[in-house]
């Protein structure tokens, strides 16, 4: 799962949540792209940069709401 916005760290996207963002997200791929409620694991930069970095969140229509590690 990636969010829509590229963000670079998950101390980007935590600050970015920390400050009242909408974080939409997406699944790439042929799976995708809906994003159900529920816990997924998302990944970062996107595609085609390396990922460096990971963590798993709760989403709800579509959004990022919490992050859980």
């Amino acid at each position: 799962m990636y969010t829509v916005t590229n963000y670079q760290s998950k101390k980007a996207v935590k600050e970015a949540l920390k400050n009242g963002e909408v974080i939409r997200c997406y699944q790439p791929g042929p799976f995708g792209p809906d994003c159900p409620d529920g816990s997924h694991c998302f990944e970062g930069p996107h595609y085609p940069k390396p990922h460096r970095f990971y963590f798993t969140g709760i989403t709800e229509g579509g959004i990022l709401k919490k992050i859980v590690n």
